[in-house]
């Protein structure tokens, strides 16, 4: 009786572990037919579903049919740094006798401006001549006196009070040759005839007189302000760029003027220098540009300035917006569409590695070749489309 109860137990054990083993084969079967079987497709396809598509708002579009994003604008204004005006002072106390200019008109350097009538010139000249006269009655004196104390026939302290005398004589004609000079008069030239006293004062660089101080009849004294004069032919834009906008700029640039270009011809300027510091009062950087061949005429110190950076001067290449490039360890590629491998159900794209010409964070250029301008790529949503493709390589290595 007791075995009976003995082999009924070992039939039931081995009951038990058979359903055991069937249930465990039955959810292992499942579990690989539930797995979803990867699609026939070649390396690097990525597959999206189009429910996916729609939601996420992904889209496409042939290159040479999107209109790329302008290019960063930029405002400021054209101005004239200071080293290019030159203030015009009387040099000496005298009256003004006559102008030669007119305010907004344009002069040459060296161009006389002003006739002054002074009484301090002829009392210089005066000086100059009789100094003159004398150095000549010194320089005799002291070939004299070396002559006698090489016979010893005088002392010594008579020799060096002779070559003291020429000293001061010669500086003293030194500097009064230069005062002179400073009056357009030649000292060497200066006779007891060609005494005068009126002095020109000249335009000491080209310009155009901007501002006007003095009438005829005019008394002046050292230091009165006459005129100013401003070569407009160096008035530069001074434009001013934002943190967001500062990654895309650099010395060579080139903006298209949006304004002030007279007459439908366009007008760009070249960036030459990027200051170094942003400007306290803007929060900006300054970026200070050239324009390119003559300046327009209508172009005015102090004027509104706007300008776009221009990419006319890259190499050929196709641009892009710049939400279409996405890189991956240094790489930058863009998602191409393939037809071939689309299907009802999913959209296939693949990965295109592309050689970046210029970029900011509007737009990137790339060199034509790998991909041509009709293939269609993903310009919306391609950072949604290479995040699934990450996510489907991950699940692949577990």
């Amino acid at each position: 009786m007791i075995f009976k109860h003995i082999l009924f137990i070992a039939f039931l054990l081995l009951a038990v572990v058979a359903c055991q083993q069937d249930a465990e084969k039955q959810i292992l079967d499942e579990s690989s037919t539930g797995k979803q079987e990867p699609a026939d497709h070649p390396d690097g396809l990525i597959l999206i579903d189009r429910a996916q598509v729609e939601v996420a708002g992904i889209q496409w579009g042939a290159i040479n049919t999107v209109a790329a994003p302008d290019g960063q604008q930029l405002f400021g204004e054209w101005v004239l740094h200071p080293e290019y005006t030159a203030q015009v002072h009387s040099i000496a106390a005298g009256r003004v006798v006559r102008i030669h200019y007119a305010t907004n008109q344009s002069v040459g350097k060296g161009a006389v401006l002003i006739d002054v009538e002074s009484p301090e010139l002829i009392d210089l000249q005066r000086e100059y001549l009789e100094k003159k006269a004398r150095s000549v009655y010194l320089e005799q004196e002291l070939t004299r006196m070396k002559t006698l104390e090489e016979g010893g026939a005088t002392a010594l302290k008579n020799l060096q009070a002779a070559e003291s005398a020429v000293r001061d004589i010669r500086a003293s004609l030194s500097g009064l040759k230069a005062d002179l000079a400073l009056y357009g008069i030649d000292g060497e030239r200066l006779t007891p005839e060609s005494l005068t006293g009126r002095y020109p004062i000249r335009a000491p660089q080209a310009g155009r007189i901007t501002h006007s101080a003095v009438a005829v009849g005019q008394w002046l004294e050292p230091g009165t302000p006459i005129c100013d004069i401003r070569d407009l032919q160096h008035i530069h834009g001074d434009l001013f760029a934002y943190p967001a906008q500062m990654p895309s700029l650099k010395v060579g640039n080139r903006l298209a003027v949006e304004n002030g270009s007279p007459g439908g011809r366009p007008l760009y300027v070249k960036v030459v220098s990027l200051d170094k510091s942003l400007d306290p009062e803007k929060k900006a950087l300054r970026i200070h540009t050239r324009v390119e061949g003559p300046l327009p005429e209508d172009v005015v110190e102090g004027g509104y300035l706007s300008a776009r950076l221009s990419w006319t001067d890259e190499p050929a290449g196709l641009i892009l917006p710049a939400a279409s490039v996405r890189k991956e360890g240094g790489t930058s590629f863009v998602l191409v569409l393939d037809e071939s491998h689309s299907t009802p159900e999913a959209v296939a794209f693949r990965k295109v590695d592309v050689d970046v010409i210029r970029e900011d964070n509007q737009r990137v250029v790339v060199r034509e070749g790998v991909i041509r301008g009709d293939e269609i790529i993903v310009l919306e949503g391609a950072y949604y489309v290479h995040a699934q493709s990450q996510v489907a390589e991950f699940g692949e290595e577990e």
